[in-house]
């Protein structure tokens, strides 16, 4: 439990494969994921997590996209490597940071493709994040 922290986390990296594996992709698209602490720079760059989560909508549309174009194809295995591979092995910092460039490309082809409802899926995602962090300040309190 001290290796991998508590809470979610703990969950996350000791479940047995294959939901373990399910389990850690979708905890890659959410981290770091952003709670407020004593230390600064550690809420400053978790914080940053709420710009990535605003365009995750954008990045699923753009992988879609992606896949159906040829010339996408070389971005998206790009973005699959490092992005499965960090999830599976790693979770570091420096690896998440090897395929976020990939990431940015696929999610400003999602958000060209479905700009006319960019502010609908920004008011979703900000009212989701806002019922995540309410339900968790209330289950920590």
């Amino acid at each position: 439990m001290e290796e991998v922290g508590g809470g979610l986390s703990a969950v996350v990296f000791q479940s047995p494969p294959p939901l373990g594996y399910v389990l850690r992709v979708l905890y890659a698209f959410a981290s770091p994921i952003p709670i407020p602490g004593p230390n600064l720079d550690e809420t400053w760059r978790d914080s940053g997590t709420i710009v990535h989560l605003m365009f995750l909508p954008f990045l699923l549309a753009g992988l879609g996209l992606a896949a159906k174009r040829t010339e996408w194809l070389v971005v998206l295995a790009a973005f699959a490597l490092l992005f499965v591979g960090m999830a599976m092995f790693t979770f570091q910092v420096r690896h998440i940071v090897q395929y976020l460039p990939f990431a940015a490309l696929i999610a400003a082809l999602g958000y060209e493709r479905h700009r006319k409802w960019r502010d609908v899926v920004f008011a979703g995602v900000l009212g989701m994040l806002g019922a995540m962090a309410a339900l968790y300040f209330v289950l920590k309190g």
